[in-house]
């Protein structure tokens, strides 16, 4: 791994993170991040940072691109198992021969395999019906040219700021 050395970071007040990065190997570069950009974001949240640039160093950009990096490595690892999987569905005609309503039913029906597996404490259908409504929301956001990550950074931008109460071991979420 090389290593990486932070030369400068600056946040414009255009929500644009720009890192200039030096490593050992005497090559540079030049990251330009948008604030925008929902993996950004979600490094951002997990390192507990305001986008702020007077809050913003040198050091929080070390660990900004070591995050990234972990987020990209991640992101890329679920977009290959969604990349498979469409292709899959795209081999099976799921596309040419079924839309969205039809996805979104299966979807249901996977669900409630998962419901009756909790049911009766069965780990293994439990894995497997998980997977299975996985695989169905992959084939439903790509039918909506959808990305799964995407859609799952946009509901925890939305829940993350909610508030609410346990009512039977239940998440009620205040009413506005």
């Amino acid at each position: 791994m090389k290593k990486v050395i932070i030369k400068w970071a600056t946040l414009d007040n255009d929500g644009v993170l720009t890192i200039k990065t030096a490593f050992g190997d005497e090559s540079e570069d030049t990251q330009r991040m948008n604030l925008a950009d929902p993996i950004f974001i979600d490094a951002m949240t997990k390192l507990g940072w305001s986008n702020k640039p007077n809050l913003f160093t040198e050091k929080d950009a070390a660990h900004l691109i070591a995050q990234l990096e972990g987020e990209n490595k991640t992101l890329k690892e679920k977009e290959s198992i969604g990349t498979k999987i469409v292709e899959w569905a795209r081999e099976k005609g799921i596309f040419e021969k079924s839309d969205v309503k039809s996805q979104c039913l299966k979807t249901m029906s996977e669900a409630v395999e998962l419901a009756d597996a909790v049911n009766k404490g069965d780990e293994f259908a439990i894995i497997d019906a998980i997977g299975d409504i996985q695989v169905t929301l992959y084939i439903l956001c790509a039918m909506y040219d959808l990305s799964l990550h995407t859609c799952a950074m946009q509901a925890y931008d939305v829940i993350s700021k909610r508030t609410g109460k346990m009512e039977n071991g239940v998440f009620i979420k205040d009413e506005k």
